[in-house]
């Protein structure tokens, strides 16, 4: 979700301040995985393996979704903490944002129009256009949460710790009522801009204050909390995830403390990391897309001939490989068409200050 230029910046982090760059590159190594079981889900409820397996099949994909029931949440949380760190809100990063949304509704669209055959719509199309209210639910939220971005961070930086904690209790309770009482639905189990301010708030006060507990108290407490998940709400996890439950709060920030320290000693395995984690955005976009979503399980793959075979499971998980890889490649060619323009571009800048300095020279 960076752009090249903070790919670059990361890379000069790597060697000035080591000990930073472990805690990004641990927080970095969570999205791929997040995004890795983001495809695990879509491919168990979407492309309808989990709906029409049975036996060991059915439970192992319930345990894999269980695994990673707060992805969703995982990548919010990791974007909000880093905004809190940092301090700022970055336009140039929202612009990104905007025409990497654009890019790829379009891309997805004009796919879509080729493989179904269908007619153009220029409804459609200006819809594509507009970031922040677009085809996609999760970048629609985010959008709106990165807006408020400077509100919220004011409100944090002028909170003290019991301050924050009151807030926290607050929304925690108002998050109580909205996912377990039909009185309050305002956060539509994590579907929602808000769920995404909320969980601004709570990853601000890990930002600000620090949880600092043992790594394997936070083991224990992710181990409680999917086998709450397995037994509580079984398929329904894979069914209709409920992102504001409290085993999902659990989750997201036992994960997030899990991995935030992370040690990779292997300068050039933490930059691919990071690479890697650089196109999570395009991954999600691609494939998830309600332009892409059909044709990518009924047309592409067409699930629907290897639920019953014998091998279903093995399919399953090449099936989740082949788009994270394919869907990676796309998106790290896309950026590197864009570096290459942009050298050209600035090749052709110098050429014409070079130029212009040579003219006023023979002015002169």
């Amino acid at each position: 979700m960076e752009n090249i230029a903070l790919e670059e910046k990361q890379d000069q982090i790597i060697q000035e301040t080591p000990k930073e760059n472990k805690r990004l590159v641990g927080l970095d190594l969570l999205k791929i995985l997040s995004m890795f079981f983001i495809l695990i889900h879509h491919f168990s409820k979407h492309g309808g393996f989990y709906e029409n397996a049975t036996g060991f099949t059915q439970t192992f994909l319930l345990i894999l979704n269980d695994l990673f029931l707060p992805s969703v949440n995982v990548f919010v949380f990791i974007s909000a903490y880093l905004i809190v760190k940092k301090n700022k809100f970055s336009l140039k990063k929202l612009l990104y944002l905007f025409l990497e949304i654009i890019f790829f509704a379009l891309l997805t669209y004009f796919f879509f129009l080729i493989i179904s055959k269908e007619q153009f719509n220029i409804k459609t199309f200006f819809s594509c256009l507009n970031p922040i209210e677009n085809y996609f639910w999760f970048t629609n939220a985010y959008v709106f949460m990165y807006l408020l971005s400077p509100v919220l961070l004011m409100i944090i930086n002028k909170l003290n710790k019991n301050g924050y904690l009151i807030l926290l209790l607050t929304l925690f309770i108002i998050t109580l009522f909205s996912t377990y009482t039909p009185f309050f639905p305002i956060l539509n189990n994590g579907f929602t801009w808000m769920w995404f301010v909320f969980l601004f708030f709570f990853a601000g006060y890990q930002a600000k204050f620090e949880i600092n507990l043992k790594k394997w108290i936070w083991l224990i407490i992710y181990i409680i909390a999917i086998s709450l998940s397995f037994f509580v709400f079984g398929g329904e996890v894979v069914k209709h995830p409920i992102y504001t439950s409290a085993i999902a709060i659990l989750e997201t920030i036992s994960l997030f403390n899990l991995f935030k320290d992370i040690n990779i000693k292997n300068n050039k395995f933490a930059k691919t990391i990071m690479v890697i984690q650089s196109c999570t955005l395009g991954i999600y976009l691609l494939h998830d897309s309600i332009f892409t979503r059909n044709i990518l399980y009924s047309k592409i793959f067409c699930t629907q001939n290897f639920y019953l075979k014998p091998t279903s499971l093995l399919w399953f998980i090449l099936f989740v490989f082949v788009t994270f890889i394919v869907c990676l490649l796309f998106d790290l060619g896309k950026k590197y068409i864009c570096k290459l323009f942009l050298k050209i571009f600035d090749k052709i800048k110098n050429k014409r200050k070079q130029k212009t300095s040579c003219n006023q020279k023979d002015t002169d």
